[in-house]
């Protein structure tokens, strides 16, 4: 081909969807896509990997599509590229679905003046916090689940999601153009939320037991702290025993992902009191990795606290 019959015509722009988690330092994250909606129009193209059913592991590239839009000018490029990341749902699995929609808003992108350590400077948002979980998708996720049944009264559901316990009144039906899906276990449902899966899961019933560890948890300063996998991976590394003592930021397990290596660490000084994997465990993110117990205060501590208050 001639260099004279290169014809340029028009802009593209391109963006990678990928299973990882933004707010998190864009760690990987695994799962089954459970529902998926690639977008479509005049200007659109999508190259994707994964459909609906497929499971995304820690053995690949966790890069599931490409989403390219094409218009006359660069500015109608990103506007068909801003509408395509709206209309764009996948969920099971986190993605950066909802940072991708943030980012080509961000005015140093359409601006075009975006270079390779842009977002070294503009991520984290300071300003940006994820969308709280709206009313629409907790009775969704009502709806779907059911149970909850009362004398005399409405029926309600016990639901929790990201540390949050709501009840909510079941209705036969809740309308909403959410996208939703509902987990394989049937026990939680996967719902769209600006762009986060968002998973609402049915709530425990609340025992005696159960609300008495609660309160004793709530905000208690000094006490135990679970530590868990920020991301799905293996274990490479334990740097703890259990009864070793610990300073704030101290190494205690290693795990490594998709040749990215991250270190789970200590989050105050204490005691190690349990560590729950091996080198070469297999963990899910969100799963227990050990315990911190805070470090008993010193003799001296307690003699010169002792000492202030008798003193008056």
């Amino acid at each position: 081909m001639a260099q004279g019959d290169i014809r340029f015509d028009g802009h593209a722009i391109e963006v990678r969807i990928y299973a990882e988690d933004a707010e998190a330092g864009f760690l990987p994250a695994t799962g089954m896509i459970a529902i998926v909606r690639w977008p479509s129009g005049e200007g659109i193209r999508v190259d994707a990997g994964v459909e609906e059913g497929a499971h995304v592991s820690d053995r690949f590239d966790p890069m599931l599509a490409k989403v390219i839009a094409h218009g006359a000018t660069r500015s109608a490029a990103l506007e068909r590229l801003t509408a395509a990341l709206d209309d764009l749902v996948i969920l099971g699995v986190t993605t950066n679905v909802a940072f991708l929609r943030w980012l080509v808003r961000h005015p140093t992108v359409i601006a075009g003046e975006a270079r390779t350590d842009t977002l070294d400077a503009i991520w984290p948002d300071p300003g940006r916090s994820p969308s709280e979980i709206p009313e629409d998708a907790w009775a969704t996720a009502a709806s779907v689940l059911g149970g909850g049944w009362r004398l005399n009264s409405p029926p309600v559901a016990r639901l929790e999601s990201e540390g949050i316990v709501r009840t909510i009144a079941i209705a036969p039906a809740a309308p909403t153009d959410r996208g939703w899906a509902v987990h394989p276990d049937g026990n939680a449902v996967f719902v769209d939320v600006d762009g986060r899966s968002v998973t609402i899961s049915r709530g425990a019933p609340l025992d005696v037991d159960r609300a008495a560890r609660s309160a004793a948890g709530q905000g208690a300063a000094g006490a135990s702290v679970e530590l868990v996998a920020p991301m799905p991976g293996a274990v490479v590394a334990v740097h703890a025993t259990p009864g070793a003592s610990v300073e704030a930021g101290d190494p205690i397990v290693t795990l490594e992902a998709m040749k990215m290596e991250h270190s789970v660490a200590a989050p105050f000084a204490g005691i190690v009191s349990e560590i729950r994997v091996r080198q070469g465990d297999q963990v899910a993110r969100g799963e227990s990795l050990g315990v911190i117990d805070p470090a008993a205060p010193s003799s001296n501590a307690r003699y010169a606290a002792d000492t202030k208050e008798a003193a008056g």
